[in-house]
């Protein structure tokens, strides 16, 4: 049984039943709902394979499950930036569509705006209520210090530079 291609698959599916779920459902696209999402189809697909498939096998499928589960967390940590506005991407899309006329470094500069990116993730933040908004301020919640001191601490552990600098 080839381990690797059990895991890789049943993350696939999981990640296509969440896509279809969230267009034809409107769910709004949180950590939290993706995390229930993927946990939930992950668990109905290992269940199914562990209930029909051979007793000798069900080693090979926890091996799978680890390879799913390491798929899930990149995933996890790659969407905050799919979700988002790369700024290499906008880049790339505006001289793309210069063509062969090309983009002035100019019309670079004017092609993305930091207020794009930081909006976008201010909403994120306000929709998973890490921030929250009073008198046109923003406020970190107690679940934003909680998530933000795992940062701190493994960003201690590779750096003493400052977030941000």
């Amino acid at each position: 049984m080839n381990i690797v291609l059990i895991g890789s698959t049943a993350f696939l599916v999981s990640f296509l039943i969440h896509v279809l779920i969230w267009r034809a459902t409107g769910i709004s696209k949180t950590l939290r709902n993706i995390a229930l999402l993927f946990i939930l189809s992950i668990s109905a697909i290992y269940l199914f394979l562990f209930v029909f498939w051979q007793v000798a096998e069900h080693v090979c499928l926890v091996k799978a499950a680890m390879t799913t589960f390491s798929l899930f967390v990149t995933y996890i940590f790659l969407y905050p930036g799919i979700q988002s506005d790369s700024p290499s991407c906008v880049i790339l899309l505006s001289v793309e569509e210069a063509g062969e006329i090309g983009l002035s470094e100019n019309e670079a500069l004017e092609c993305y705006t930091d207020d794009m990116s930081t909006l976008d993730r201010l909403n994120g933040l306000l929709k998973e209520e890490k921030v929250k908004e009073e008198n046109g301020k923003y406020i970190i919640t107690d679940k934003g210090i909680r998530f933000l001191s795992i940062f701190k601490i493994i960003r201690k552990a590779f750096t003493s530079a400052p977030f941000g600098g």
